[in-house]
């Protein structure tokens, strides 16, 4: 098997604006799991590629649409 050590990324609601990332170590995964309660959907990512979550923080912004979101009079 994989070390425990290994790093790995829990992704909940991946794409939406409720998204949630939780890190940590294979070993933490359970605990993790259960501590954080975890729900459907949610994806796992594992190995060293988790620590380019920083850089890839794209969902953490403000999304486009959320500005033409605005009703016609506003913009106006």
């Amino acid at each position: 098997g994989r070390d425990p050590a290994t790093p790995l990324a829990i992704i909940e609601n991946g794409t939406r604006r409720e998204q949630r990332v939780i890190t940590g170590t294979l070993s933490e995964l359970a605990q993790l799991v259960e501590q954080q309660q975890v729900v459907s959907p949610a994806l796992l990512v594992i190995g060293e590629v988790v620590a380019l979550q920083s850089q890839l923080h794209w969902f953490g912004q403000r999304p486009a649409a959320a500005v033409f979101a605005q009703p016609l009079t506003r913009l106006a």
